[in-house]
């Protein structure tokens, strides 16, 4: 699959959104706008369009190289570890050496987040874990890994439609009846549902892309106005909580983004060209994996520092120290995931290449003459 740049951009925003909403104060103006729309619900959307976007692509080439599916998958699970590993491990190790320093029970609970269920731990207590809190999206997005490529590679393909838009509606009545809920997989099926559909609909029906896109515009505006209507008014907001799936909301605004993305890919436009595809959103996109596992560990342990280093500032600035304190641990949690994706993530990519997805044909072909 060719790269896309503003793709990364998304992701950009997605976890600047979700670094507001864990970073600024409950009254805060800034987290009442950035509520909106949910940066995690938008990672999982841009992953069930990503993940099943490969895996359609490479069972269309195994079924007309006549390759076996099997090696597609074991190469999907060893590049996916190669990716989302090492960086998980080596942080979840590093905080089970630092135990009660970290103020979690991480030591108690170490094997929900060895084996990426650390979503059914905070399930079950039905509280956050202080700076384990973030980790459940990824124990979310792991879980669909296992399950996902085996449908989209074994399963008849007039069968993969039916399968995906069920994994919508699953994911929605999921968050309807299960409001304790919101962080097991099942209910987020609708988003990383959604993000599916769209590769259905490049792999095998591309010119929807361009007719269905007035209908995915009007879903847009529509969620888009009843998010707003949820944010700033509390009569509607608590009926719309209630009633309609935040996740959902966010999740069509977000496919409507992608769509749009997709179709400008050989055009200028304002948006999808010079805004989402700036070099700073695509640098921050690039290195949102880390940023995303770094943002609640690392203020953790080194905000005080900084707040320390703040009292020396001249006094027009003391107004300004929470701003201050944010851009500081901002700075320093990309830092770290920089140094990170050239130091741990970039040498375990490398080995990629010994995994690709393409492969001999199972019987030779002849050519004529």
């Amino acid at each position: 699959m060719y790269y896309i740049k503003q793709l990364d951009s998304i992701r950009a925003i997605a976890v600047i959104l979700v670094i507001i909403s864990h970073w600024f104060p409950y009254n805060s103006r800034l987290l009442l706008y950035s509520s909106v729309f949910n940066g995690v619900d938008a990672f999982f959307v841009l992953s069930g369009f990503l993940i099943t976007k490969i895996l359609l692509e490479n069972r269309n080439d195994a079924e007309r190289l006549r390759t076996d599916k099997l090696s597609i998958l074991k190469s999907f699970f060893i590049r996916r570890s190669l990716r989302i590993f090492p960086i998980y491990y080596i942080t979840i190790v590093i905080l089970y050496v630092l135990g009660p320093a970290t103020g979690t029970a991480i030591r108690e609970n170490f094997a929900y987040f060895l084996t990426y269920t650390s979503n059914h731990y905070f399930y079950n207590r039905q509280e956050w874990d202080g700076i384990l809190s973030h980790l459940w999206s990824l124990s979310v997005e792991e879980q669909f890994y296992l399950v996902w490529p085996w449908l989209m590679l074994f399963l008849e393909r007039r069968y993969l439609l039916f399968v995906i838009l069920t994994s919508i509606f699953v994911g929605i009545l999921g968050q309807l009846y299960l409001e304790d809920g919101i962080i097991l997989t099942i209910t987020c099926f609708d988003a990383l549902g959604i993000g599916a559909l769209i590769a259905w609909i490049v792999v095998y029906k591309p010119a929807l892309l361009n007719s269905s896109y007035k209908f995915w515009s009007i879903l847009a505006i529509l969620a888009l106005g009843i998010q707003l209507l949820r944010v700033s008014t509390p009569i509607g907001g608590e009926y719309i909580s209630s009633n309609l799936s935040r996740r959902t909301l966010t999740a069509v605004f977000t496919a409507w983004v992608i769509i749009g993305i997709l179709r400008h890919a050989d055009k200028k436009s304002l948006f999808f060209d010079y805004i989402l595809g700036n070099s700073f959103l695509i640098f921050i996109g690039k290195l949102s994996y880390g940023i995303y596992l770094f943002h609640h560990i690392l203020p953790y342990f080194f905000s005080s520092y900084f707040i320390q280093m703040n009292e020396y500032l001249p006094p027009y600035f003391y107004e300004y120290k929470f701003y201050i304190l944010q851009v500081e641990n901002f700075t320093f949690v990309v830092t770290i995931a920089f140094l990170s994706w050239k130091i741990i993530e970039m040498p375990f990519l490398k080995f990629k290449k010994y995994f690709r997805y393409q492969k001999k044909p199972l019987t030779p072909s002849f050519s004529k003459g």
